[in-house]
């Protein structure tokens, strides 16, 4: 249901646009010119499509998925390790399908030391399997969790042979990791269709297989997506068509931040769609800014940037949550409401999610499937490490100052939040620290105190895992972002097999890359670093925060 007031009639021009372009149509025939028509961007938006008809194409698999996932079905713990698309939405339908009895699914999508020590915390290696997820196969964060893992499986099981028969790869044919699960005698390899983009994989091998393992019966996922593939072929009633031009055409009026608000049992559905839209649409200085986990407020705390869009199972539905966005609509903010009947319609969902995203990207003027702004931090990240293998050290930072036991490279922070423009810009929190309930909750609550001071939409993402996810957004989306990352490597390090640095270094150095590539575009940036534990870190930035915030107004 679309209640989008103001912004009801750039909806109806978009529609009418997208339907004289025959916009539907043309997506299935693959058609690039959609989005762009030069040679480099036809060849990736060529190769790219293949998510359009997985859900077809992976029935044939149902069978293989299932029959590995009854081998080992006995199997206390797996412990998933992947980035961005290889680990969102095996997390969303962990928290959707997990059923007892069935192996428990543990993402690791963070090189914290202290993420990585409460993993290794809750599993015995000797009786967990491994997912090891990578499309590339050369993610450095996947291939060093692969590292520490395996040499913490050969220490419980005694062999290198034992433990090799805990892993799993999940990867595209011929990859660096196919390789590797080939050399190392893996005890199975899921090949992934090579034509499918991370965000965009939720429905092939990288989804189903620990959807599966959780418990979900996949075949109906598949049945559900192929329901929403046969809509969405439609010129007219085309719910992916409907939902993309709303996205385009609010976002091109200046309503571009997509609050996400989702029911309780659908709670991390937020986090997949946040890389597929900030991922896909983030680029040459345009797109839609994802806000997820945002708690909702009242209408006259929010601009005229906003565009609500809410995402509920039937019989789950959040009272509060509902009569909030019933508020908001009456007080003119567009709002969209989508029911779903059971779990399984998840899988529809996501597949209208994406054609949806396809949609607004070609309103957009974007390519939809590249991310040419995501290698900059990777390679600066690459460069850090060098450094720190040739001379032992990181490098030095600006001179800051301090306040209190943070450490500032930057303005001050009541200076950094002035700079906050009221119904344009968004403050993006990247914290480089563990992320568990506690420093959950501290994030929570700061960002509550941040959109009361500016009046601007406020984003949590926890280094190095929003690299993978709202990192293109960042660096290649219009200049509205306040970034304020905060490090807090921990007090304690875990080594990493056959490196020269641990984790910590790892995680700083990765901090660093992004800080580098976010200044060489002028991005409106304050550095925080903290030397104790993460949550005590985060306290202390709450209270400073607070404290500037009353500065600044």
């Amino acid at each position: 249901m679309f209640r989008l007031a103001a912004g009801v009639a750039a909806w109806e021009n978009s529609l009418a646009e997208l339907r004289s372009r025959r916009t539907a149509s043309r997506i299935w025939r693959r058609d690039p010119t959609l989005w762009k028509s030069s040679a480099e961007h036809r060849k990736i938006i060529e190769n790219a499509l293949g998510w359009l008809d997985v859900a077809a194409g992976m029935q044939g698999r149902v069978e293989e998925i299932d029959s590995w996932c009854r081998e080992v079905a006995d199997v206390p713990n797996a412990v998933l390790c992947g980035m961005g698309g290889s680990s969102l939405a095996p997390e969303v339908f962990a928290s959707t399908f997990q059923r007892a009895g069935r192996p428990r699914l543990v993402v690791l999508d963070s090189t914290s030391p202290e993420q990585v020590r409460a993993v290794r915390a809750r599993i015995d290696p000797a009786r967990t399997i491994f997912l090891i997820a990578s499309k590339s196969g050369s993610t450095l964060e996947t291939r060093t969790h692969e590292r520490y893992f395996r040499e913490e499986a050969e220490s419980a099981t005694g062999s290198a042979a034992a433990a090799a028969k805990r892993f799993v790869a999940i990867t595209d044919p011929g990859s660096p990791l196919d390789r590797l699960a080939s050399e190392e005698r893996f005890s199975k390899v899921f090949r992934n269709p090579p034509d499918i983009g991370g965000r965009y994989s939720a429905l092939s091998c990288f989804g189903l297989v620990p959807a599966a393992l959780c418990g979900a019966d996949i075949s109906k996922m598949l049945s559900r997506a192929r329901g929403a593939m046969a809509a969405c072929r439609e010129e007219r009633n085309n719910p992916g068509v409907e939902l993309g031009a709303a996205l385009g055409a609010l976002a091109r009026i200046g309503r571009d931040k997509l609050t996400i608000v989702c029911s309780p049992a659908f709670a991390m559905f937020g986090t997949w769609l946040e890389q597929l839209v900030a991922e896909s649409t983030g680029k040459e200085g345009r797109g839609i800014v994802p806000v997820e986990g945002e708690r909702l407020g009242e209408p006259e705390i929010y601009g005229n940037d906003r565009f609500f869009v809410y995402e509920r199972l039937r019989g789950d539905s959040d009272g509060s949550a509902e009569e909030k966005l019933d508020t908001l609509a009456a007080a003119g903010h567009p709002v969209a409401a989508f029911s779903s009947n059971d779990r399984y319609d998840l899988a529809a969902r996501m597949f209208v999610w994406e054609f949806a995203v396809a949609v607004a990207g070609s309103l957009l003027g974007i390519d939809a499937f590249d991310q040419p702004n995501v290698q900059e931090s990777k390679d600066n990240t690459a460069a850090v490490l060098e450094e720190f293998v040739r001379t032992g050290r990181l490098p030095a930072g600006k001179a800051g100052r301090t306040e209190g036991r943070l450490e500032l490279s930057g303005p001050t922070l009541s200076d950094f939040l002035r700079s906050a423009r009221s119904g344009r810009d968004y403050l993006s929190l990247q914290i480089y620290a563990e992320r568990d309930a506690e420093n959950e909750a501290i994030v929570a609550a700061l960002r509550e105190e941040l959109r009361a001071s500016t009046s601007c939409a406020t984003t949590v993402g926890f280094g190095p895992r929003f690299l993978h996810s709202t990192g293109q957004l960042h660096k290649g989306g219009p200049d509205e972002g306040l970034f304020l990352q905060f490090v807090a490597p921990g007090e304690l390090d875990v080594a990493i097999p056959g490196a020269a640095y641990g984790f910590a270094v790892f995680l700083e150095a990765q901090a660093i890359g992004d800080a580098r590539a976010l200044v060489s575009r002028k991005r409106r940036f304050l550095n925080v670093r903290f030397p104790g534990t993460s949550a005590d870190g985060l306290r202390e930035l709450a209270r400073r925060a607070a404290e500037a915030c009353e500065e600044s107004k």
